[in-house]
């Protein structure tokens, strides 16, 4: 229902994902008391009576024809969550040691010198900077995406997206390091359309420009 969907987009602040760190939740609960985070179908069951409770919220493709092209590239948890996360224009949220498994989508990465370091106040900042990136990038990414597919274009489109995520890291800088801990990611999921030569254009929705912030 549009009304749903609309809703989630304005007030959902991330798309849960963890395998692993199942104090995650715990965590993002303390956090996000007064906010809305997405859980995925998959990962629903995981955390169980807490899915009733805030902040988070059940969450699914917004349109049947996304998830079922989607699906037909990459069914895995990892595509669902990222492709979840462009689709309501929001970041990630997930731990270290889960990121490990969303690393492989990841073109570009902010490092801290420990993700320790990272105090409520920066955490709660950089969240909403995290945000931004992904909703700035939005109408260009995907409108781009859907006509660099159309066109056969596509591996242009991918070098401009990695130009232009190298620009969006100066949003970071009062955080970042030469090295350190990943503490954002930007996550791609537009190399699985490598072999596409046509696709729905409402499910460019799906493959917008995210971020990934590792709570801890």
């Amino acid at each position: 229902m549009f009304t749903q969907i609309a809703w989630l987009i304005k007030n959902l602040r991330g798309v849960l994902y963890f395998k692993e760190d199942q104090t995650i939740v715990d965590f993002v609960a303390k956090k996000f008391r007064y906010r809305n985070v997405g859980v995925p179908r998959w990962l629903a069951e995981e955390i169980g009576e807490k899915i009733e409770k805030k902040p988070f919220v059940k969450i699914d493709y917004p349109f049947e024809d996304v998830r079922q092209f989607v699906e037909s590239l990459n069914p895995s948890p990892e595509v669902e969550t990222i492709a979840l996360a462009s689709c309501y224009l929001c970041p990630v949220l997930t731990s270290a040691r889960d990121y490990r498994e969303l690393k492989p989508f990841a073109i570009n990465e902010v490092y801290v010198g420990e993700i320790g370091d990272i105090g409520d106040k920066d955490l709660k900042l950089h969240l909403r900077i995290a945000d931004y990136s992904v909703t700035d990038f939005y109408v260009w990414a995907t409108t781009a995406l859907y006509e660099s597919v159309k066109h056969g274009k596509l591996e242009e489109h991918i070098k401009e997206r990695a130009e232009r995520i190298k620009k969006d890291k100066k949003r970071y800088w009062r955080v970042a390091k030469e090295s350190g801990d990943t503490f954002i990611a930007y996550l791609d999921l537009s190399r699985l359309l490598s072999n596409i030569s046509e696709m729905p254009e409402i499910a460019a929705c799906a493959f917008g420009i995210v971020t990934a912030v590792i709570l801890r």
